[in-house]
């Protein structure tokens, strides 16, 4: 991330979001945190957030938050509040047509 200071407007602060808490894939358990995953992405975006304002403007990927994820009300709670605090970018990655 250091590398980009001065060069970038926007900044992806977190790791990819995904349609479940945890991550889906079979992959090692030392890999959970870059896998994509809610739980990755709010993790990574509060640990990331104080970057905000001061070298870039936050992006902490987008927010699922259809009938296409298996979150609880809560979770979606947690995602949308996470980015709303982030004070950066926020895009919704559903169709808002359904």
């Amino acid at each position: 991330l250091g590398t980009a200071v001065g060069y970038v407007d926007g900044m992806r602060i977190s790791a990819d979001t995904g349609p479940t808490w945890y991550p889906a894939f079979p992959l090692p358990s030392w890999d959970n945190a870059t896998l994509p995953s809610l739980r990755g992405m709010i993790r990574n975006t509060l640990t990331r957030s104080s970057l905000g304002h001061r070298w870039w403007h936050n992006d902490p990927d987008c927010l699922l938050l259809g009938e296409s994820t298996s979150f609880t009300e809560e979770e979606v709670t947690s995602a949308a509040t996470v980015v709303a605090m982030t004070g950066g970018m926020m895009l919704l990655s559903d169709d808002l047509t359904k």
